[in-house]
């Protein structure tokens, strides 16, 4: 499978390996890593920021119990794939229980859940199905929002902070073309408005950031 052929949901938190050894020797060549003709085992995650990203392990091996090895090589230098390879590699997800006899699961695991998924709201967020028409492929915490101008519209990418029935609060991830109050990293709450023509996430307002002094 690719990385698009399924939800988010499907593959976050989920442990796959490559096979096709053009692919190993595409992410090889992309981290200038000495990776072999064997599988090769990710852990998928989402990074708020980045989107659905991979924790490469390295290759895996059989020892002579014909138990699944890591080989830790790169293991200490946290590699983390991208959507630019991710998106090009063909991966299978694999039961994680094949590797539960491996110390180094857990703590892979237990690292990624202290450094990514620490936020509640946006965690919470990610459950919310009624969203995902507006989720942005790459990732999932980034919103399409609608601003409307006069008797102007833009669609503007957004990245979503919280999420409340329907309403949210977004960071803007550009400037707007159309209205010049809102810039690239302004917060702004939206709301979502559903009419008989069509459904969309309508910005209703700025946020204004409180003084700290």
């Amino acid at each position: 499978m690719k990385l698009y052929d399924c939800s988010f949901r499907e593959l976050e938190k989920k442990w796959i390996v490559v096979n096709k050894w053009k692919d190993i020797k595409r992410i090889g060549k992309k981290y200038k890593l000495e990776l072999v003709d064997a599988l090769v085992l990710i852990y998928l995650y989402v990074d708020h920021e980045k989107g659905l990203c991979g924790y490469l392990v390295g290759n895996l091996y059989h020892d002579s119990k014909e138990l699944l090895q890591m080989d830790n090589t790169y293991l200490e230098h946290m590699i983390i794939l991208e959507d630019d390879i991710l998106s090009k590699i063909k991966f299978q997800v694999i039961d994680d229980s094949l590797l539960n006899h491996l110390k180094e699961k857990e703590m892979i695991e237990q690292k990624i859940d202290i450094a990514y998924y620490n936020d509640e709201n946006i965690i919470n967020a990610r459950s919310e199905e009624q969203l995902d028409e507006w989720r942005n492929e790459s990732n999932p915490d980034d919103i399409e929002l609608l601003l409307i101008n006069d008797k102007k519209e833009e669609f503007i990418w957004g990245r979503l902070e919280l999420f409340s029935k329907d309403r949210l609060i977004c960071r803007l991830l550009d400037n707007s073309k159309i209205n010049e109050h809102y810039k690239k990293d302004d917060t702004v709450l939206a709301a979502i408005i559903k009419d008989k023509k069509a459904n969309d996430i309508i910005i209703q307002y700025k946020v204004e950031k409180k003084n700290s002094n």
